[in-house]
């Protein structure tokens, strides 16, 4: 069978797949932060930067790897990165110590950019003009339902077969999706019509830019707690498949938004956004006044549907900022989202060591803050936000 036999939606559902299975080993230390911690012989804070170096390296890393394959078949690039994961992710397994799991994370972080920049660039491609929002949408449900699925289930796995060989899983899963990648996606050399050449003139950056910008405040302020996410769970007694079945439902939430937000994304970018915000700011409301455990989960639920909801309406927003120069725009919306869990997975670890647990959410809530003031602020001057 050829790749252009294939349907359309199994192709969606392949590149949905690769965004699922990054997103699993990027997130993989969350579920089970104690346990590699005490195994890694480090502290909590110290297995944080798990997190933060590879945000450091993906971010580092984009630029100079989508400069390198701008001229690369698309597929090659999806299956190479697929690849360098499934290594990473066995080197993970095999790590001694908290330097070698380091190094281990880093080398999957060095494609993982150049992944998630292209990913939603084909399946835009690939989709009819009028619905290019919903097919953004449709790729990153792999994200959401990494949430749903990878992420809980590693949580479950490591607690039956230890985390070790829960990254063993992951690194075949990566394999099998590389195979699969191959066979069903067609040739997607840069001449076609998904990899568009920069424009001479620069005057998408600034409207690029600025989605970055909140790209970074907002993301900094949604990883801060998402980092120590367990941590956050156990004063309520998730603790292993409990707390794996909070990620479920944390994930599903995240799912059932990001199919809907997708519609809303081709009507108004700025009501997505706007959607998003207020979503986010109620839940780490409601988390911060710890509540009891029922309300707790409510405002789990809600963060999960909002913060699914925010890769997919920014990283529209930066294509759209950037007619022609889609690549690039793409790449430094990652950088920025990048560069956001970096910083907020160390804002996390520092809000943790001198303030405590409590105050992640109040952390977050205040960073949010100046993001919905700046809609705030277009919208009294009566012009769009995010186009």
């Amino acid at each position: 069978m050829t790749a252009r036999k294939v349907p359309a939606p199994l192709q969606t559902a392949v590149l949905a797949g690769a965004l699922f299975v990054y997103l699993t080993a990027e997130m993989f230390p969350i579920g089970v932060l104690t346990d590699m911690t005490r195994d890694l012989h480090t502290t909590e804070s110290g297995g944080g930067l798990m997190l933060t170096v590879y945000a450091l390296v993906a971010g580092a890393a984009i630029l100079p790897t989508v400069a390198l394959t701008r001229h690369v078949d698309r597929r090659a690039v999806l299956v190479g990165a697929l690849i360098v994961l499934a290594v990473s992710q066995a080197a993970l397994a095999l790590a001694p110590n908290l330097p070698a799991a380091l190094a281990a994370r880093a080398v999957a972080a060095i494609p993982h950019g150049l992944l998630w920049s292209t990913v939603p660039i084909v399946a835009v491609s690939l989709a009819p003009e009028d619905r290019q929002g919903r097919a953004t949408a449709q790729v990153f449900l792999g994200g959401s339902a990494a949430l749903v699925g990878g992420a809980p289930l590693m949580t479950g796995l490591a607690s039956w077969i230890e985390w070790r060989a829960a990254a063993g899983v992951v690194a075949v899963g990566a394999l099998a999706l590389a195979v699969l990648s191959w066979v069903s996606l067609p040739a997607l050399s840069p001449d076609s019509r998904n990899s568009e050449r920069t424009p001479r003139e620069p005057s998408w950056l600034p409207r690029v830019l600025k989605v970055c910008v909140l790209t970074v405040l907002m993301v900094t302020a949604t990883y801060a707690p998402y980092t120590f996410f367990a941590l956050m769970a156990e004063p309520y007694g998730f603790r292993a498949w409990s707390l794996g079945g909070l990620q479920i439902a944390f994930g599903v939430a995240g799912l059932l938004a990001v199919a809907m937000i997708g519609k809303q994304i081709d009507r108004s970018l700025d009501v997505a956004l706007a959607l998003t915000m207020v979503g986010l700011m109620v839940a780490f409301g409601v988390i911060a006044l710890s509540p009891p455990a029922p309300v707790f989960v409510v405002g789990v639920i809600l963060w999960g549907a909002a913060q699914a909801c925010v890769a997919p309406t920014m990283q529209s927003a930066a294509l759209r900022g950037g007619p022609g120069a889609q690549v690039m725009a793409s790449a430094l919306y990652v950088l920025a989202f990048q560069i956001g869990i970096g910083a907020g997975s160390s804002l996390g670890g520092v809000v943790l060591d001198r303030a405590g647990l409590p105050w992640l959410p109040v952390c977050a809530l205040l960073g949010l803050i100046p993001v919905a003031a700046v809609p705030v602020a277009q919208g009294i001057r009566s012009q769009p936000l995010l186009r």
